[in-house]
Order: C-alpha cells, then structure tokens, then sequence
C-alpha cells in the first residue's frame, strides 16, 4: 500500500511538473516572439540617428535576457524524464549540475537587464544631473554584488556531488538529506550568506531606480516654485482694454499666452512620461525580485529534501517567468508588445522607417529637448 501511495505522489508531481513547465516553455517562446516581431515592425534595428543607439542596445538586451531562459525550462524537460532516457539516470548529478548553471544563466541577464535599464535611465540629458560619481560607483558595485553572489550560489550547487537517481527520478543524495548539523550548517552558512548579498544587492538595484524618481520629485517641485516666483506678469482682460485700439497688441498678448500654456503643457508632459517610466521600472525591478526570494525561500523551507528535484526546479522557474513579464512592463508599449501576433501590420509598420521613438508612441531612445522627449 504504502509503495502505491509513493508511486501515485511521484506520479503526480511528474505530471504537475511536466504540465506547468511545458506551459512555461511554450509562453516564453511567445514572449520571445513577441519581442522579435515587434521589433522587426517598429524597425528598432534601423539606427538612423545617434540617439537610436540606446533604443536598439536596451530592447536587443531584452530580447538576449528572454531567449537565455529557454534553454533552462528544455534542459528541465530532461530532468523530469530521466528514468525514461536509457542510461541518463546513471548522470543524475550531471544533469542536475547543467540544470543549476542554466538556471542561474537565465537569471543573471534579467538582472543585467534591469541594471542596463537603470543606466540608460540616467544616460539622458535631463537625468545626468542626478548621476554623480557616487551613483556611477554604487551602480558598478551593485553589478559587482549580483555577479559575486550569483555565481558563488551556482557554483555551491554545481561543485558538490549532491544528487542520484531513483524511481522518482533524480533527487539529493542520502548523504545530504541526513547530513549532520555542522555539515548543514557549513553547506547552508555559505548558501544563505551568498543569498543575502544577493538580497542585499538586489535591493541596491532597486534604490538606483528609486533615487531618481525621488531627485526628479524634488526638481520638480523647485522647478515649480521658481516658476511661480519669477512668473512674467501678463497684461489681465482689464488691461488688454486700453491697448484694444492697436490690434497687434492684441495679437501679440494673445501669442504671448498661448505660448505659456504650450510649453507648461509640453513641460508637464515630459515630466510626467519620465515619472511613468521610473515609476513602471520600480514596480518591475521589485516584483521580480521578491517573486525570486519567495522562490528560493519556497524551496528552502517548504519543499522537502526527500522529493525530487523537479519540483523545486518548477518553482524557480515561475519565478524566472515572472521575471521575464517584468522585463517586457519595463517598456511603455508592453500591452503592443504582447498582442503584436493578434494585429496586422499597419501601413506605417511596413512603408516607413521612422522608429516609435520618433513618433513619441514609444521610446528607449534619448532625444534633444527640441523634440517631443520620451523617457521610456
């Protein structure tokens, strides 16, 4: 009895497993075609002017951190079917080990993305201002933290012999599972102080998304305070009167206000894309980050030792998939993004070359404060 109940369990964690990967897999591949497809249409590669540089560098990241992804949920279709592969069973902890650096292969450039994102962010003219030298150096030394604790934490799971095979398919070895407290605690010790430099280092790329939005309030508020104090005092509706006989005085007071709304409203608008975009990357940087903590702490804590590593492979990688949804929120046009193979092309798709950048619909790319300014 009890050997049927063991055979139902890994029966259905292999097919909970299989079933939700190969949904994971084949939404990434789409995701990726979206990426793809959208570019080729808005021409992103077509670098006309120097300021298309940064729009085609980000969303080429984009596409890289996406596509590096896959291979990790393929190679997991191999763990969950190795007792059916003739001789694989007797590779456990090599299959296991490729499966852990791939997962930290798809990882690691999703965080590089976002810190790439951060950096274009601060490349435009308007925000260099709030880069100093010390955000530069804290910027290098955040990247510095994620590659340090992100390769030390593959390395601890890739070095170690820790896996083998059985019925259920390849799971942590008895050694491991009945490992003494100073064993535990020299494996674990390490692991969780590699984890919180990556936390640690995490929460640094997030407050370098965070800084500028709260410099950009505080400009933002001086800038309206100077405007209001040194404000041009125009002639009131009374006083138009006495020039009522000269109508190009008339004409020139009504240019002068026209004018003062135009670029208030132009102004306002620039600010408040700039906001959007540093407000959407926030929320972004930070779900993708606490869904990949509540994944490593699922794993560590809730899934047991004993079971097999399919299911805790599953759990990273919805998390890694809610990464990747957090790299496309990053772009103003996410929802164009992900409906790109349930619209035709329109005649501007196809006839011309001119970038969504330009058109002010969509922007990765810095342009002069002469045109219309676009901060995504």
């Amino acid at each position: 009895m009890e050997t049927n109940a063991d055979g139902y369990h890994a029966w259905a964690v292999y097919v909970i497993c299989e079933t939700l990967t190969s949904t994971l897999l084949i939404v990434t591949i789409y995701l990726l075609g979206c990426l793809i497809m959208h570019g080729v249409r808005k021409n992103k590669w077509k670098r006309n002017r120097k300021s298309d540089v940064n729009g085609c560098f980000i969303y080429t990241a984009a596409i890289v951190a996406v596509s590096l992804t896959i291979p990790r949920l393929i190679i997991n279709q191999v763990i969950f079917n190795v007792m059916k592969i003739a001789g694989a069973s007797e590779s456990c902890e090599l299959i296991m080990d490729i499966g852990n650096a791939s997962y930290f292969g798809a990882m690691y450039p999703l965080y590089i993305f976002l810190w790439l994102r951060q950096k274009t962010l601060y490349s435009h003219p308007a925000m260099k201002r709030l880069a100093g030298k010390c955000i530069g150096v804290f910027s290098w030394i955040t990247v510095f933290g994620l590659s340090v604790a992100g390769i030390g934490v593959a390395l601890l799971f890739v070095v170690p012999d820790h896996y083998t095979s059985s019925v259920e398919g390849c799971i942590l070895t008895a050694t491991v599972v009945n490992s003494s407290l100073s064993d535990e605690f020299s494996f674990y010790g390490s692991y969780y102080a590699l984890v919180m430099l990556l936390i640690i280092a995490q929460v640094a790329l997030l407050s370098l998304f965070i800084y500028p939005m709260l410099r950009s309030n505080a400009i933002q508020k001086e800038n309206r305070t100077s405007r209001q104090s040194s404000k041009i005092s125009l002639p009131t509706s009374s006083e138009e009167t006495v020039f009522s006989a000269n109508g190009g005085t008339k004409k020139w007071l009504v240019s002068m206000r026209q004018m003062s709304r135009k670029l208030s409203s132009s102004s306002g608008g620039r600010t408040n894309t700039l906001q959007r975009t540093i407000k959407r990357s926030i929320a972004c940087a930070a779900i993708s980050m606490i869904s990949d903590i509540i994944a490593m702490a699922i794993v560590s804590f809730i899934v047991p030792k004993t079971e097999s590593r399919a299911l805790s492979n599953t759990v990273y990688d919805i998390g890694t998939l809610i990464s990747v949804f957090c790299v496309l929120g990053t772009f103003e046009s996410y929802s164009t993004i992900l409906t790109v193979f349930c619209r035709r092309p329109s005649a501007t798709e196809t006839s011309s070359t001119v970038s969504e950048d330009s058109r002010g619909v969509y922007s990765d790319k810095f342009h002069s404060v002469s045109r219309q300014e676009s901060y995504d």
